[in-house]
């Protein structure tokens, strides 16, 4: 099963980048179902370690804010994700992938392969809105992650 995760504030501009993306490909992706399963949220929780140990595949969607992983002339970014083997498991407000990751690998013992893909925000003030440079680069962003599933079906189809 691949699970796609997006993730981020509605309520607070391009940080509901995830959500607004998770709803849409949950939209488009009906018809795959139960090999899909899609879940739009406004942030990570610990109680996705079980979700995340049960799927062969893992695709993160949130919008990027930090200079440390979204350079200003890479809107689109794409990266995989690997558990934190350092990850500080006290229960705090905000989840990174990779401590999801570690969690999955720490109660169930296992965890899938998974990816992020963000886009390089810069509003994240109220409203309910992307910002039109954001909203501009959501379709390639829908592309991107079609195609990554589609490929990934495809070698399955290979390796079957």
């Amino acid at each position: 099963m691949i699970l796609i995760i997006g993730y981020g504030n509605s309520l607070r501009g391009d940080d509901g980048l995830g959500w607004y993306a998770a709803n849409s490909l949950a939209q488009t992706l009906a018809s795959q179902a139960p090999a899909v399963q899609v879940l739009a949220l406004q942030q990570l929780t610990p109680e996705l370690a079980l979700p995340i140990s049960q799927a062969d595949f893992v695709v993160f969607i949130d919008a990027c804010w930090s200079t440390e992983v979204c350079k200003k002339e890479q809107a689109l970014v794409f990266q995989a994700i690997k558990p934190d083997q350092g990850a500080n498991y006290s229960l705090t407000h905000h989840l990174k992938p990779s401590t999801l990751l570690a969690y999955s690998q720490l109660l169930y013992d296992t965890f899938p392969s998974a990816v992020l893909f963000s886009i390089a925000s810069q509003h994240f003030g109220y409203g309910e809105a992307l910002s039109a440079q954001t909203a501009a680069l959501l379709p390639a962003l829908l592309e991107a992650v079609t195609n990554l599933l589609v490929q990934r079906n495809n070698e399955n189809d290979e390796n079957h």
